[in-house]
């Protein structure tokens, strides 16, 4: 059976009308008829009451029941592609599922409804989640190698010293609230930086966040550059945020007895 055909079954198996389940989960009885339709599907902060207020699990509800982690992946693409837009939002919801099911608690989700942030460490890595105001999901395996990635740390020193560059962090959140390929001089950056904008803007393409090219405008050559916002320094951005503001309560669990570096 289909997620929608799905719906339709356990509501009526629990006796509620359309109206009832909207009622309970603070929808119209239209968009639940949507739903057994096929027309729409649940938003993801729905899933886990949907599947509450019917009383079944999300693997029944989606009629996931015995499948293979190949299969899984296959309807979990099904699933997010008939969603509309880009799918993040829905795949959030499952990287969410995923952190309950690796702490084994029913209760997960009103923990994570409240906006607290949770993280898993055992001997096969962690997991760093926030649900703050910018919530990421990130997990990070141990294969024993995550001490020759890091090394001596100096890649680590060199990116956080660029980076504490008053002049480049300005220029970087600059750049951040421009368009990617938004073609500018390095003029422009003046409005922002207060030193050397040659010094900024070599530092800005080892990181990769601009890249030059050499334009010919009026028969004269031009050197400006293109934006290139880097996601992984986004991602720095959000993780230090976490790392230095914590809510109220942080779900945590620590079944880790190796250290990081072996």
């Amino acid at each position: 059976m289909t997620h929608s055909e799905n719906i339709r079954r356990f509501r009526r198996e629990k006796g509620l009308t359309q109206e009832q389940l909207g009622d309970a989960l603070g929808v119209s009885s239209q968009a639940v008829s949507k739903w057994e339709t096929g027309d729409t599907y649940p938003d993801g902060s729905l899933l886990v009451p949907l599947a509450d207020a019917l009383g079944v699990t999300l693997d029944e509800l989606f009629g996931r029941s015995g499948t293979t982690l190949e299969g899984l992946g296959t309807n979990i693409a099904s699933f997010i592609h008939g969603c509309g837009g880009d799918g993040l939002e829905y795949a959030h919801e499952l990287c969410w599922q995923i952190e309950r099911g690796l702490f084994g608690l029913d209760s997960f989700g009103s923990v994570k409804n409240i906006g607290n942030s949770s993280e898993i460490e055992s001997e096969s890595g962690f997991t760093v989640v926030s649900n703050g105001d910018s919530p990421f999901f990130a997990l990070f395996r141990d294969m024993g190698c995550f001490a020759e990635t890091v090394g001596d740390g100096e890649e680590a020193r060199c990116l956080f010293e660029k980076l504490s560059d008053k002049d480049v962090m300005r220029a970087v959140l600059f750049l951040y609230t421009k368009k990617r390929n938004y073609l500018f001089s390095k003029e422009v950056l003046a409005s922002v930086c207060v030193g050397d904008i040659d010094r900024v803007v070599d530092t800005l393409s080892e990181l990769n966040v601009v890249a030059p090219r050499m334009l010919e405008i009026d028969g004269v050559e031009t050197q400006l550059y293109y934006n290139r916002p880097s996601s992984k320094i986004m991602a720095l951005f959000l993780m230090a945020h976490e790392t230095y503001y914590r809510g109220a309560y942080s779900l945590q669990s620590s079944r880790r007895n190796e250290s990081y570096f072996k």
